[in-house]
């Protein structure tokens, strides 16, 4: 009778809550689902969203502090290029490393950046054509959540996420409804 019903999960046996997704990986479902990581061997959600967003900060600051000491650290002047080598080979071997890693946690720190000022999840953002309380929303509402950009934030950074709550916008409220200006900004600005 359920596997009609794309909101009950079969794998767990239970009506789905709005905004979640079931992980293969994780054998669970997930609240607010966002993503599955494979750094941290779990599930990126409602919980534990925050916390993942200041580790990107924490990465890609360590990662921009330890390219800019590597630089700096690069000893220069007068000596053979053997003499150069050997006292900066550590510095120059790590600076591919550091680019490399910084610039893919800061595009990744960018984009949570981004979904978290509409209030909206990655996998929402990729698989919108895909997910069941989507398929109502007309297009141009790029974030059906989103409660503007500083109610975003606040519910984002000073909220209890075991006080969240979502229902899903009916085609009513969904009419008429635009993204506000900040809004559309920062989803052009994510998706291109």
């Amino acid at each position: 009778e359920h596997k009609e019903d794309p909101m009950w999960c079969l794998k767990c046996g239970i009506e789905r809550p709005i905004r979640s997704k079931h992980c293969k990986h994780c054998k669970r479902c997930v609240m607010r689902y966002d993503h599955h990581c494979g750094w941290l061997g779990r599930c990126v959600g409602q919980y534990n969203h925050r916390r993942f967003w200041f580790l990107l900060i924490s990465e890609t600051s360590l990662c921009v502090f330890t390219f800019g000491m590597c630089v700096v650290g690069i000893v220069g002047g007068v000596q053979s290029s053997a003499a150069w080598l050997a006292s900066n080979l550590y510095p120059v071997a790590m600076l591919p490393f550091l680019l490399v890693n910084g610039f893919f946690a800061l595009s990744l720190c960018v984009m949570h950046t981004g979904v978290i000022a509409t209030n909206t999840t990655s996998w929402e953002w990729l698989r919108r054509s895909k997910i069941p309380w989507f398929q109502h929303v007309p297009p141009e509402v790029a974030a059906p959540w989103s409660l503007g950009l500083c109610r975003n934030l606040r519910i984002f950074f000073w909220g209890d996420p075991r006080r969240l709550r979502y229902e899903a916008p009916t085609a009513d409220q969904m009419k008429g409804k635009r993204a506000s200006c900040c809004d559309e900004c920062v989803s052009s600005c994510v998706a291109g």
